[in-house]
């Protein structure tokens, strides 16, 4: 195993660890907790390892060198599974909110429709579980594969173009006659 899948696997169970982590900062539902957000500490650390992480998918990417067709077919199964998984998010939130309308109904006897969703907007600590689940990272490792294979492509367009050699899209030969 070379060193950037050994430090990429490395760096995702960092990332893995720090998801999980920030997962288990969410108060219970119904319940109220400090004046303040310790996950957004991790949220701090995981930016410049999202970086790390692009820096080396995209080494990796010029170590083991794919066709044109086979990038643009990964980028699109990406962006389908970040859509995907985005929607999925989306009703996961809702049914937290019912949950949380369901805890605050049995600890008071009644839910405020303005509070819940005040307190599920945001980075509020209420949400950490559903800003950092396994989905999220799953989320955040195709998120940075897909921006290393974004930069890389852009990257050889123009190495092509500085090398006077044929655009991607563009036919040798002039086409139809």
């Amino acid at each position: 195993m070379n060193i950037q899948k050994a430090a990429l696997l490395v760096i995702s169970s960092l990332i893995l660890a720090l998801f999980m982590l920030a997962n288990t900062m969410t108060p219970s539902p119904g319940t109220s907790s400090g004046n303040g957000n310790p996950a957004l500490f991790i949220l701090f650390i995981l930016i410049p390892l999202f970086i790390i992480m692009v820096a080396l998918w995209i080494s990796l990417l010029h170590t083991y060198p794919f066709r044109l067709p086979v990038y643009l077919m990964s980028m699109f199964l990406i962006v389908l599974h970040l859509s995907i998984a985005f929607v999925y998010q989306k009703i996961q939130l809702a049914q937290y909110r019912e949950v949380i309308e369901k805890a605050l109904i049995k600890r008071n006897g009644f839910a405020d429709a303005a509070y819940i969703e005040d307190i599920t907007a945001g980075l509020s600590f209420h949400v950490n579980n559903q800003y950092f689940n396994f989905n999220t990272y799953l989320m955040f490792l195709t998120f940075s594969l897909f921006s290393a294979m974004l930069f890389t492509l852009l990257d050889l367009w123009e190495k092509r173009k500085k090398n006077g050699q044929p655009d991607f899209f563009k036919k040798e030969g002039g086409g139809r006659r």
